[in-house]
């Protein structure tokens, strides 16, 4: 089951979004179509079941607020897998129950349940505005809370369960991840306790319960401002316990006396690679410590050496003025050419300082790893990095083929994908296909030049319409062999026939 909300409307009119799921008025309409095919409506809270009522009536409690200037109407889908059985009367009981956890038990709403598509779904449009109070309710991060609320539906009612995960794109708590490889504190607590704590409290277990597992880890719940946070109990490391799991409301509020036990034999939260601890990130890590060492060393010789030039600046001066011969025109300007040649030498001190530092940086441990390749040809330090990436660069143009012989190219990106550049385009290997943004002539040509090394023909182009004819025309002249996805999809489809025949 997957309930979710429709795009806001400008018109923010009940009627503009009763019409929207009008068709179930049209089914209504239209005799021709078979009863099953028929919608099924009805309206809730309203004073009429007759739907072209409803409507006006949640258009006149609308005109009753006068302050709320956005979409008064909430336009909700509940859909379900194509395997359940739903009736009449569960659907309404799966709308009431929706509507209450959402905060519109006692809100207007119009309903509309449709079979016309191989997942059966029901409509529900609720006005915003309370018929007794006026007052608007617009439901706090509503989109967690519909997918909580379908995976208690699913377990009441037995239905199909599907996956209803909160985090988004693997969640954006990879924050660290995404930027140098190195597991976050936050993703770490999701794994190694989420399943965990979840079945504490489905089984209607205790926030002393949930203060005992988590101790296993080191962890504890404190509060935090208005809500709770899980931290670490010896380090400033902390997360939004919503962010593990969004039900701890059901255990209700939490008590600052429930204590964390003191256990001595836990796991704890280590800044680890996502690829697991190797020789590379110990080397790593030795760069890093080395690197600091020497920082120390370099702003200890800074510090010496600026004291040196304050002390050769005031003995400069001191000596000026000792000396009684010297007016004070001639004194002030002694005394101006000695800061300058202060300011001159700090100057130069600190540029010294900075290229210095420059040569101990050691970076994130995905700059560590591009580096080792780039300059050193490590392959071990590319499969990290290639282990290590959370995303795909997407290309517009692409070629691809049988691969006939394996290998990388010279330079390597933090994403793990190796390239080579060509002018000031680059043209990238991803998953052994051949990716670039480029479709100049130049690109073109050493596009075919790597791909006639790298794959059997006939080669496989794809990309925008310039790109793909520039690479038919070279590939003529060069007299290589290239289809286009949908020739590809012909050629397949023609070989399956021929099988089928035989």
């Amino acid at each position: 089951m997957i309930i979710k909300k429709a795009a806001d409307r400008q018109d923010g009119s009940a009627s503009g979004l009763v019409d929207y799921i009008g068709r179930a008025m049209d089914y209504i309409q239209r005799v021709n179509l078979d009863e099953d095919n028929r919608p099924t409506t009805w309206a809730d809270n309203c004073l009429s079941d007759d739907i072209e009522l409803s409507k006006l009536e949640i258009e006149s409690t609308q005109k009753m607020n006068h302050r709320a200037k956005g979409d008064k109407t909430y336009h909700m889908i509940i859909s379900f897998s194509p395997g359940d059985e739903i009736s009449e009367d569960l659907h309404k009981k799966i709308v009431d129950n929706v509507c209450k956890d959402l905060g519109f038990e006692e809100h207007q709403r119009v309903c509309a349940i449709h079979k016309d598509t191989n997942n059966e779904h029901c409509h529900i449009v609720i006005n915003k505005i309370h018929p007794k109070t006026f007052k608007i309710h617009t439901p706090y991060y509503d989109g967690y809370a519909m997918n909580d609320i379908a995976a208690e539906l699913e377990q009441k009612y037995q239905l199909t369960v599907i996956n209803h995960s909160n985090e988004k794109n693997t969640d954006k708590h990879q924050d660290r991840m995404h930027q140098d490889g190195v597991k976050s504190f936050k993703l770490w607590v999701i794994e190694n306790t989420k399943n965990a704590v979840e079945k504490i409290i489905k089984e209607g277990g205790s926030w002393q319960e949930v203060s005992n597992e988590l101790a296993k880890y080191n962890l504890q719940v404190r509060k935090s401002g208005a809500g709770l946070a899980i931290s670490d109990k010896d380090k400033p490391l902390y997360m939004k316990a919503s962010s593990l799991i969004r039900s701890f409301k059901k255990l209700g509020s939490y008590d600052d006396s429930i204590t964390t036990p003191d256990l001595v034999d836990t796991k704890k939260y280590e800044r680890l690679p996502v690829t697991g601890e190797n020789e590379l990130w110990t080397k790593y890590q030795e760069q890093k410590e080395s690197n600091k060492a020497a920082k120390a060393k370099v702003y200890k010789s800074f510090k010496e050496r600026r004291s040196e030039v304050y002390v050769t600046a005031k003995e400069h001066r001191d000596k000026a003025k000792a000396n009684k011969s010297l007016k004070g025109p001639v004194k002030m300007d002694i005394y101006k050419t000695i800061r300058a040649a202060t300011s001159t030498r700090l100057a130069e001190l600190n540029k010294e300082r900075k290229g210095e530092l420059s040569n101990l940086k050691t970076g994130n441990w995905m700059e560590f790893l591009q580096k080792e390749y780039n300059e050193k040809g490590n392959i071990e330090a590319l499969q990290q990095l290639k282990k290590s990436k959370i995303f795909k660069p997407k290309f517009k143009n692409k070629m691809s083929g049988t691969v006939k012989e394996e290998g990388y190219f010279n330079k390597v990106d933090k994403t793990g994908n190796s390239y080579e550049e060509v002018g000031t385009d680059k043209i990238f290997l991803v998953d052994d296909n051949l990716e670039t943004q480029g479709q100049s002539l130049e690109v073109v040509t050493k596009l075919l030049e790597i791909a006639a090394e790298k794959y059997s023909q006939p080669l496989v182009v794809d990309g925008s319409e310039q790109f793909i004819k520039a690479i038919q025309l070279a590939a003529h002249i060069k007299g290589m062999k290239i289809n286009t996805p949908n020739q590809e999809k012909q050629k397949n489809q023609v070989e399956q026939e021929r099988d089928i025949s035989l």
